[in-house]
């Protein structure tokens, strides 16, 4: 170490020379090097101390630091768990509600189709078995027209004069096979059923009131109904205490509602 300082000492020396620098400025400088171990020193102290405020050495600190880091952490995970854990909860409570509303659809669809097959808790049914709800409508119509029993609007004993009164029918008044041949003619009256215009023919069969409902036949409006000329039982079904009977006959949709007189 001596001979790299005693070598580094004459080559400045040897620079200041070339620079003409006095013997007093040369002295100063070799002063400098002769003391230069306390200088070193301190620079020394001063790095250190330096890096120590840079870096903020402090173990208390940094415990706290990393305490708290670590906590945060917990927090983070525990909020993540209890996200998950109320959308689960959120998923259950919707599941639950959709079953409750298409339990709630269901009991009314289901409700709404038992009134609907069943017009009346005294409907019965025979011949055939064939029926349907149309059925139902069109013997729930006719056996309230035939209790009503409104006054006649012509007064007849043959078919050929209720022909002549109803001239706003879009088809010809028949006979029937369903009416007995001893039945007596009394007269008719307009009507309707499911809003088509009909004609209400009354007549009286021992003592008994018998109304005979003839309209045009539309198979889209009243679906598929016993033809009796084709073999076919008419439906048989009892509505408030009126017997009815509903079935097809030459092209038209016939029914009869009978009571005691």
């Amino acid at each position: 170490m001596s001979n790299q300082t005693t070598g580094f000492k004459s080559l400045v020396k040897e620079h200041i020379e070339s620079k003409n620098l006095t013997s007093e400025g040369f002295s100063k400088i070799s002063a400098l090097f002769e003391n230069k171990q306390p200088v070193l020193e301190a620079l020394s102290k001063e790095h250190a101390t330096a890096k120590s405020e840079l870096y903020g050495v402090n173990p208390d600190a940094n415990t706290a630091l990393a305490s708290e880091l670590s906590s945060t952490a917990a927090d983070k995970t525990v909020l993540v768990g209890h996200g998950k854990r109320v959308k689960s909860l959120v998923a259950v409570m919707l599941a639950l509600t959709g079953c409750a509303l298409l339990a709630i659809v269901l009991n009314t669809s289901l409700g709404l189709n038992w009134q609907h097959s069943f017009v009346n808790a005294e409907s019965q049914i025979s011949g055939n078995g064939v029926t349907n709800n149309m059925a139902n409508k069109i013997a729930e119509e006719v056996a309230t027209n035939h209790i009503k029993m409104k006054p006649l609007e012509i007064q007849a004993a043959q078919l050929s004069l209720l022909r002549n009164y109803f001239t706003e029918l879009d088809f010809t008044l028949v006979n029937s096979q369903q009416i007995n041949s001893t039945s007596q003619m009394l007269g008719g009256r307009y009507c309707s059923i499911l809003g088509l215009t009909a004609a209400q023919i009354r007549f009286n069969d021992n003592n008994q009131l018998v109304t005979l409902y003839q309209v045009q036949y539309d198979s889209a409006r009243y679906g598929k109904l016993p033809n009796i000329d084709n073999g076919e039982t008419p439906i048989q079904l009892v509505v408030r205490g009126v017997d009815i009977a509903i079935w097809v006959e030459r092209g038209l949709l016939m029914a009869t509602a009978s009571s005691e007189s």
